[in-house]
C-alpha cells in the first residue's frame, strides 16, 4: 500500500498509534474487500507479513481464523448501508487453532465525496483458557445462550455490542445482527429505557456493579419483573468502556415474595432488617405505618436516626451493636414513639443475621406492641398493692383484736389464778373451768396471730447446728405422759445410716413434730403412733454430697381422713370435723402452716389415709450438713419459744370429756423458800389495773417486794431511787414504749440497775417484736398472760440468791 493510497483513507476515524499498535488487529479493506492495511499487531497475530497480505482478498485470512461471522455482515446490504464511523458492528470470530479470539469492531470508511471507499476492521485481541473444562470458546459461546434471562453488553451511549439469543426472542428479532448497534429506545419497552438508562450510568460514574429490579412490559402487555445484575466494563488501560448485564425474570420469585410479604404483614409486630451502618434493608407495613410512611421505600436506605423515632435511636442503635458484636440473640423491653407522639412498649427480640462465611452482615429484629399486656401488668401491680393493702390491714386488725382480746382475757386468767387459791373446794373446780376456757381462748389467739405473721412473712428461718436423734427425744418425752394416759404406743425410729447433727431451722422442725404427732395423739384412740425418720432414697443428696434429703413419717391407726377431705387437708381454715359436731377442737389452721413451715424450709408434705384404719403424714427435708462452730449457750429466747410451743400443742391433744392436764416436767432449778426472796424487789411496768393487780399477786406470792409503775417517767424514776433484780415491761404505755424505757436504762451506766434483767411482756408476739426487743437491751420477750408458771420460771431463772 502506497501512502498515497493511505492518504485516501479518512484517518478522522481513528489516529496513526491506533494502526501501529500491537494491541489491536487492524486490517483496512476496499469496498471490494481486498486488504489496504495490515499492521503490526495483525502481522504478530496472523504469523503473516504485511507485504504477504496487501492487495489479496480477506479470504487469505480463512485459513487462520471463522470468516463466516463477517461474510454474513458483508453479504447483507441492508447492514453495510447502516454502517457509520459512529455505529460499528461488533461480532466474534474464533481462531480455531490458537488459544485466542477476536472480537471484530467494522467501521465504514467515508472518502471526501463522503462514499464508502472501504472497511475498517479493528480485532480486540482475547485469550482463551486452556483448562479441561474450556476445551473450546465455541462451545463457551454456544453454552451461554442457555444462561437464564438476558445477557447483554452496552457501550457508554447505551448501544447493544452483544446479546445472547434471550434478548433476541424478548425483542422480536431473528438474529443478534438485528440488535447490535440499536438502544432501548429503539425497541418497544422504550418507556422502561429512562429508567434502565439511570442505572446503566449509575454504574459508570460509580464503576462498581449494581442489583436493581426492573421491570419489562410485553407487547400483550404482560408486566415481568426482572432482577438485573450490572457491572462496568474496562478495557485493558481500566478505562470503562460500557455495561455488561444480566437480567433474569422474577416472576415466580414474586410471587413467593407476595406470599411471605402477606404473611409478614400479618405477623403480629414489626419484622424488619438492617445493614452494619443500621440501614434498613427490608421491613413490613407495621413498621411503614407506626413511622408514618405510606410504602417501604421511604424507609429502606434509612437509618433509625431519621425516622419518627429518632429520640430513641441512639438506645436502638447500642442494643443492634450488641446483638452484631456478640453475634447473640437478646430480648429487651423498648419503647416507641409514633409519629403523632404516642409511646407504645414494645418486647423485642434481635439476632445477628450472617452471611455464607458466618460473617455478621446486619441485624434481624421483632418488635411486639405490648401496650395491652403493660395495661394488664399495670392493673395486676395495683390490685396487688390493693390487696397487699388489704392482707396489711387485715393482719394489722387481727394483731389489734388479738392485743385487745388478749388484755383482759390475761386478766380474766390471772385473777382466775388468783382465785384459785382463795374459794372453797365447791367453788374451785368453776375457777378451774374459767382457767380452762381461758387457757383455750389464748390458744386460738395465738394459732389466729401465727396465721397473721405467716401472711405479713414475720417468719424468720434461722439455720443452725442441731442434733436430731437428741430433738426427737425431747419430743419424745413430751408426748409419752399422753400416750400413757390414752394408752396407746408411741414409738420412734431413727435410721442408724443418718448422721445426727444437721444444720437447719431446729425450732421451726421441733414446732413441724409437735404439732403432726399432737394431731396423731388426737385422733387415735388405740392401737398406737410411730414415728420414723430415714434416708429419703427417692432424692440423691445434692450440693458435692452436703445437703441430706431426710423423710420423715408419722404414722397412726386413728380414724383416718375422708377421701374427699385429702386434697384440702392443708388449706386454712379446713377442718373435716367442724366445730358445731363438738368431737374435736381446733381451728383449721394447724395443718396449713405446718406446710408453709415446711415448704419454707425447701421440703414437702403430703398425706395418705384410710378411713377407720389410719393416715401418715409424710416430709421430706433438705438438711445440711453441720459447719464448724465456736460452742455457743442456746439463746434463752429460743428456749422460751420452744417451751411456749411444747405448752400449746400438748394440751390442744385433750379433748373435752378426757381433759386432764398432763404430768409437768420436773424443774431442775430447786425452789427458793419465800423467805430468802423478802429483800428482792421487782419493778412491774404495766398501765393496765388487773394486769398490775395479778403480777403482784404471783410476784409478792413468791416473796418479792414488788413496785409498780403505769408510766416511762414513772419507772425511770422508780429505777433511780431503788435496786430492783428483775423488771417485767409492758411495751405500750401512755408516755413511752417499753422500748425506750429499757434504752435509757442501759444508758444509766453509774447506776446499780444498769444490767438489771428487763423482761417484756407483750400481747403481740412475732419475731420482729422479739427481736426490737433484744436490740433495746432486754433480757427475753414473753407473750402475755403472766401466769403463775410463768412467773415462777422468770424469778427462778434470772433473779439469783445472794
Amino acid at each position: 500500500m502506497t501512502q498515497d493510497n493511505f492518504q485516501s483513507f479518512n484517518l478522522s476515524t481513528f489516529c496513526i498509534e491506533a494502526l501501529m499498535s500491537h494491541k489491536l488487529v487492524m486490517i483496512g479493506l476496499d469496498k471490494n474487500l481486498h486488504i489496504l492495511l495490515f499492521n503490526r499487531a495483525a502481522e504478530h497475530y496472523f504469523g503473516l507479513k504485511a507485504s504477504e497480505c496487501l492487495g489479496q482478498h480477506y479470504n487469505i485470512l480463512s485459513h487462520y481464523i471463522d470468516l463466516a461471522p463477517l461474510a454474513d455482515i458483508f453479504s447483507k446490504k441492508r447492514l453495510i448501508d447502516k454502517l457509520t464511523v459512529h455505529q460499528p458492528i461488533f461480532t466474534q470470530v474464533v481462531q480455531h487453532h490458537h488459544t485466542s479470539s477476536l472480537t471484530w469492531s467494522i467501521q465504514k470508511i467515508i472518502d471526501k465525496d463522503e462514499f464508502c471507499s472501504g472497511f475498517l476492521l479493528e480485532g480486540q485481541i482475547i485469550q482463551i483458557p486452556t483448562e479441561k473444562s474450556f476445551p473450546d470458546f465455541t462451545h463457551l459461546l454456544n453454552s451461554i445462550k442457555y444462561i437464564p434471562g438476558s445477557l447483554y453488553i452496552k457501550d457508554l451511549n447505551g448501544r447493544y455490542l452483544w446479546v445472547n439469543d434471550y434478548v433476541v426472542n424478548m425483542a422480536g428479532k431473528k438474529s443478534m445482527l438485528d440488535v447490535i448497534g440499536k438502544t432501548d429506545e429503539d425497541f418497544y419497552w422504550k418507556e422502561a429505557a429512562l429508567h434502565w438508562k439511570a442505572n446503566d450510568r449509575e454504574v459508570i460514574q460509580t464503576k462498581s456493579a449494581k442489583f436493581v429490579e426492573e421491570k419489562l412490559t410485553l407487547l400483550d402487555g404482560t408486566v415481568l419483573p426482572l432482577l438485573s445484575s450490572k457491572a462496568p466494563v474496562f478495557n485493558e488501560e481500566g478505562k470503562i468502556i460500557g455495561v455488561a448485564g444480566n437480567s433474569v425474570d422474577i416472576t415466580s420469585q414474586k410471587g413467593i415474595l407476595y406470599y411471605l410479604t402477606k404473611f409478614a404483614n400479618a405477623f403480629p409486630g414489626s419484622l424488619y432488617f438492617k445493614d452494619l451502618d443500621g440501614k434498613y434493608l427490608w421491613c413490613n407495613d407495621f413498621v411503614i405505618e407506626k413511622a408514618g410512611a405510606t410504602s417501604l421505600t421511604e424507609i429502606v436506605g434509612k437509618t433509625d436516626f431519621e425516622i419518627c423515632w429518632k429520640h430513641l435511636a441512639e438506645h436502638y442503635r447500642e442494643n443492634d451493636l450488641e446483638v452484631m458484636r456478640t453475634k447473640l440473640p437478646k430480648t429487651m423491653e423498648e419503647t416507641l414513639i409514633l409519629f403523632d407522639g404516642t409511646k407504645v412498649p414494645l418486647l423485642t427480640i434481635k439476632k445477628p443475621v450472617f452471611d455464607e462465611k458466618g460473617e455478621v452482615i446486619g441485624v434481624m429484629g421483632n418488635s411486639l406492641d405490648i401496650t395491652s399486656q403493660k395495661m394488664i401488668e399495670e392493673a395486676l401491680r395495683e390490685a396487688k398493692e390493693k390487696a397487699d393493702a388489704a392482707n396489711l390491714s387485715k393482719t394489722q386488725f387481727i394483731a389489734n383484736v388479738s392485743h385487745d382480746i388478749r388484755t383482759p382475757l390475761a386478766g380474766i386468767y390471772g385473777l382466775s389464778e388468783m382465785l384459785l387459791n382463795k374459794v372453797s373446794k365447791k367453788d374451785r373446780e368453776d375457777v378451774e373451768d374459767i382457767l380452762k376456757s381461758s387457757d383455750r381462748l389464748l390458744k386460738f389467739l395465738n394459732e389466729i396471730i401465727d396465721l397473721a405473721k405467716l401472711d405479713a412473712q414475720e417468719v424468720v428461718s434461722i439455720a443452725d447446728n442441731f442434733n436430731f436423734f437428741n430433738l426427737l427425744n425431747e419430743v419424745k418425752e413430751l408426748f409419752v405422759p399422753t400416750a400413757k394416759q390414752k394408752n396407746i404406743t408411741l414409738n420412734f425410729d431413727y435410721d442408724p445410716s443418718l448422721p445426727v447433727e444437721f444444720q437447719g431451722d431446729e425450732k421451726a422442725i421441733h414446732r413441724i413434730l409437735i404439732n403432726l404427732i399432737a394431731n396423731a395423739l388426737k385422733f387415735t384412740a388405740k392401737g398406737g403412733v410411730r414415728v420414723s425418720v430415714s434416708l429419703d432414697q427417692t432424692q440423691p443428696s445434692v450440693e458435692n454430697n452436703t445437703v441430706t434429703p431426710v423423710k420423715i413419717a408419722i404414722s397412726d391407726t386413728g380414724i383416718g381422713i375422708p377421701k374427699k377431705h385429702l386434697e384440702k387437708i392443708f388449706e386454712r381454715f379446713h377442718r373435716v370435723h367442724p366445730s358445731y359436731e363438738g368431737k374435736y377442737k381446733g381451728t383449721g389452721l394447724g395443718l396449713y402452716m405446718t406446710k408453709y413451715s415446711i415448704e419454707e424450709l425447701g421440703g414437702k408434705i403430703w398425706v395418705e389415709s384410710k378411713l377407720g384404719k389410719g393416715s401418715t403424714f409424710f416430709m421430706t427435708l433438705p438438711l445440711s450438713q453441720p459447719k464448724a462452730m465456736p460452742a455457743i449457750k442456746k439463746d434463752k429466747v429460743i428456749k422460751a419459744q420452744k417451751k411456749r410451743v411444747e405448752k400449746e400443742y400438748i394440751s390442744s391433744v385433750k379433748d373435752d370429756r378426757a381433759a386432764q392436764t398432763p404430768p409437768r416436767k420436773k424443774k431442775v432449778v430447786v425452789e427458793v423458800e419465800k423467805k430468802d426472796r423478802e429483800h428482792e424487789r421487782v419493778l412491774v411496768v404495766e398501765d393496765a389495773l388487773i394486769a398490775q393487780k395479778v403480777a403482784k399477786f404471783l410476784l409478792e406470792g413468791l416473796g418479792m417486794q414488788v413496785d409498780v409503775a403505769d408510766s416511762g417517767e414513772m419507772a425511770l424514776a422508780a429505777v433511780e431511787k431503788n435496786q430492783y433484780v428483775l423488771i417485767l415491761m409492758d411495751l405500750g404505755l401512755p408516755d413511752m414504749s417499753g422500748l425506750e424505757i429499757a434504752q435509757k436504762i442501759r444508758q444509766l451506766t453509774s447506776n446499780p440497775n444498769f444490767d438489771v434483767p428487763i423482761i417484756a411482756l407483750t400481747a403481740h408476739q412475732s419475731d420482729q417484736v422479739r427481736n426490737e426487743c433484744m436490740e433495746a437491751g432486754m433480757s427475753d420477750a414473753q407473750s402475755k398472760p403472766l401466769t403463775e408458771a410463768l412467773a415462777k420460771e422468770l424469778v427462778e431463772r434470772y433473779c439469783q440468791v445472794q
